[in-house]
């Protein structure tokens, strides 16, 4: 009996012991891969920023951080219709990754969407030619709008 009293209070202590923590995550601080795998838990710092928001909703925020991540935001507010609007949002983030490679992203965010531009970003292939001129033909080329091609009715022949 006292084998498993002696075990169950060294199971206690074990489970209520503090264990250091091997890749402490802070408040609000995500940890940062790195291409060759290893992990920096180690925050990073914000060497410059200016931001304010303005009574209308208006905003602007400039930061810049110890690693070279820049980023800069304007903010308006416009009026759709009555009791709706909408905030556009004209932004440009600046980092460098691990090779020297700049990559540098310009947006708008509205009421239409999100709209990144970069040299980075994936583009659609361009429309294969053939698919050019049948388009250019069928503008330059509509159907009549009398057309019995497009009849309302189907009709169907005996044979």
């Amino acid at each position: 009996m006292s084998k498993i009293i002696l075990l169950a209070l060294s199971m206690t202590i074990a489970h209520s012991a503090k264990l250091p923590i091997q890749n402490p995550v802070h408040d609000n601080h995500v940890p940062v891969h790195h291409h060759d795998h290893t992990v920096d838990s180690k925050p990073v710092g914000i060497v410059q920023q200016d931001s304010e928001v303005f009574p209308d909703g208006s905003f602007h925020n400039v930061w810049e951080s110890e690693n070279g991540i820049k980023v800069q935001e304007e903010a308006t507010v416009k009026v759709l219709a009555k009791n709706t609007i909408a905030h556009t949002v004209n932004g440009r983030i600046a980092y460098t990754d691990y090779d020297g490679n700049l990559f540098t992203l310009t947006y708008v965010a509205d009421e239409t969407g999100f709209h990144p531009e970069g040299e980075h970003l994936p583009t659609p292939p361009p429309i294969p030619q053939a698919i050019v001129r049948a388009l250019e033909y069928i503008a330059a080329h509509p159907p009549p709008k009398d057309s019995s091609f497009h009849s309302d009715s189907a009709t169907v022949e005996d044979n």
